[in-house]
């Protein structure tokens, strides 16, 4: 029986009695129960689930059909999740993203240095590139250039894949740092002399084209380094964004709530830009798991270092790749 039907735009759908209530005499219908896309976005929701639960009892064919059905209005960007199967993706829509909006069980967990030198950072370096290949096409100009709000040779802005576009009331973007040596939270430094050797060996390595490729054109050449180091990089972050919401949809000083996640859902730095008033990012405004920009700022500018020598706590999914080694060297604490 189909219970739940997740998207990656944070949306939820109930399906009240599912295919089985449909066997049993009982219409089946989809109910929105959390979601920040517009109202007329929503009734279609309701309406293409409500369709696909008439047509089908097998959760896959379930998925399979809503998905195609926004495919087919919205553009290929949608991934829907029904029980524990799903239909086919693309784009961003990860089994990352998939894992994240499921059901789990979660625990919090104490990040010390050594822990992450141990497990986190070879975690991170084993990443497969698949997972952060559309981070790469966005980047390198291949992708979605149409949503670009904003491009330098540090950074661009555009839409996150969970804002509709159009609720402001929802706004939600995300700013994503082109140098790939920067990967998390803990690669910050408050100044380029703080910078560890093994951040300035992956600056080299990514300056450095693969042999056989191509000379690099003007969207895809190596990422410039801010000037004034990661603070300088966030602070222009901060004020790209506000001037880009001030421009396009009237939003005041103070009226952006900006933050990064550790640990992030990949590992390409990127930094959530949100309207202040929207609550519907759930867990992923959780304390341990967001770090509010400024905040990150001022302890830069404080200690330069401190996201290297400090432990972090935050939580883990059961469906999380550090979920296991981390839960077991809890113990050592």
């Amino acid at each position: 029986m189909a219970e739940k039907l997740d998207a990656p735009t944070s949306s939820s759908t109930d399906t009240g009695s599912g295919p089985r209530g449909a066997a049993d005499g009982v219409t089946p219908k989809a109910i929105i129960k959390n979601v920040d896309m517009s109202e007329e976005m929503q009734q279609e929701s309701v309406d293409i689930a409500s369709s696909a639960l008439e047509k089908y009892n097998i959760e896959k064919d379930i998925a399979a059909q809503i998905k195609k059905e926004f495919d087919r209005k919205h553009g290929p960007t949608w991934h829907v999740v029904v029980g524990k199967n799903f239909g086919s993706y693309v784009t961003h829509a990860t089994e990352v993203h998939v894992r994240k909006y499921s059901k789990q069980r979660s625990i919090l967990v104490r990040e010390t240095p050594e822990l992450y030198k141990r497990i986190t950072e070879p975690y991170i370096a084993n990443f497969p590139p698949s997972r952060t290949q559309w981070v790469t096409e966005i980047l390198s100009g291949r992708a979605e250039q149409n949503k670009i709000l904003f491009s330098s040779p540090e950074f661009v802005i555009l839409p996150d894949m969970k804002w509709d576009l159009h609720t402001v009331g929802s706004l939600y973007l995300v700013a994503i740092v082109r140098d790939p040596s920067l990967r998390s939270l803990r690669d910050l430094r408050g100044d380029l002399e703080a910078e560890s050797p093994e951040t300035k060996k992956r600056k080299i390595d990514a300056s450095i084209p693969a042999p056989g490729s191509e000379e690099p054109s003007a969207e895809s050449t190596p990422a410039r380094i801010h000037p004034l180091g990661h603070i300088g990089l966030l602070k222009t972050i901060r004020f790209e964004a506000y001037r880009v919401a001030a421009e396009k949809w009237g939003i005041k000083p103070g009226g952006l709530r900006m933050w990064i996640h550790y640990q992030p859902s990949y590992y390409h730095f990127h930094v959530h830009i949100v309207n202040a008033e929207y609550e519907g990012a759930g867990m992923g405004m959780a304390v341990g798991q967001a770090h509010l920009l400024e905040d990150v700022i001022s302890l830069l500018e404080n200690s330069p270092r401190i996201f290297e020598t400090i432990t972090l706590t935050y939580g883990l999914g059961e469906q999380h790749g550090l979920y296991a080694p981390m839960t077991a060297a809890q113990g050592e604490w």
